[in-house]
């Protein structure tokens, strides 16, 4: 009888295979709608198919891919409704945050939240500007002492990044100039403990974006480089 791999073993072949394919899916490898066949995968990603099926579960949890009965795996489909839910929800979830960051927020987290929110996004490359504005963002949930926060702003933050690699590079948009400006403003309201402040210039923040977003779509452009 063969023996049976360490758990800790099979968990790091999902952790692995979980990574990969999230980050192909993010970055446009796999695109919206295409199948993910299980015997493909295990062949790509070197692993058997059980790590593989418990990657794509976490993923579809995760609201990355869609399982269809008796059809298999697929790329969650990117609509205009997804991104405009997106959008609608980021300003009521990250407004709390960083409300809560001004309360809690410990002054080692604040010093790295300067040292983020002065980040110039017009003088940066888009991988560059993408992993700040990440950074940025979770910080924040994290100086709000709110784990769950934090798992929900990473999730939207996962679907941003999806938006922003489905079409062609645009010019250089206005509000990635602004971006430094708008960081510091929510960061200022921390720094003085000011939760409604805090509050206000996030959603301000996130409304400006998710405008632009839409108005990307609204015009049948690409998304990627209109600017956080």
């Amino acid at each position: 009888m063969a023996a049976r791999k360490p758990r800790a073993l099979e968990t790091s072949h999902v952790d692995r295979v979980y990574d990969q394919l999230k980050r192909s899916i993010v970055e446009g490898v796999y695109r919206s709608g295409e199948a993910l066949t299980e015997g493909i995968l295990a062949r790509t990603q070197r692993a058997s198919r059980t790590p593989v099926r418990e990657a794509l579960s976490r993923l579809h949890q995760e609201g990355l891919v869609d399982r269809l009965p008796g059809r298999g795996w697929f790329v969650g489909t990117v609509t205009v409704q997804l991104i405009r839910d997106t959008f609608e929800v980021r300003p009521w979830l990250e407004g709390a945050t960083a409300a809560g960051a001004a309360e809690r927020a410990s002054d080692a987290a604040l010093q790295e939240l300067r040292a983020l929110g002065e980040f110039r996004y017009a003088d940066a490359g888009y991988r560059a500007a993408e992993q700040i504005n990440r950074e940025f963002h979770l910080a924040i949930a994290r100086a709000s002492g709110n784990q769950v926060a934090v798992d929900l702003v990473q999730q939207c933050l996962t679907q941003f990044d999806r938006f922003l690699s489905l079409g062609a590079d645009l010019t250089p948009s206005p509000y990635a100039e602004n971006a430094t400006a708008e960081h510091l403003k929510i960061v200022s309201a921390i720094e003085r403990r000011e939760p409604a402040g805090a509050r206000a210039a996030m959603e301000h923040h996130l409304d400006a974006c998710g405008n632009l977003m839409m108005h990307a779509l609204t015009r049948g452009v690409g998304l990627r480089g209109i600017g956080f």
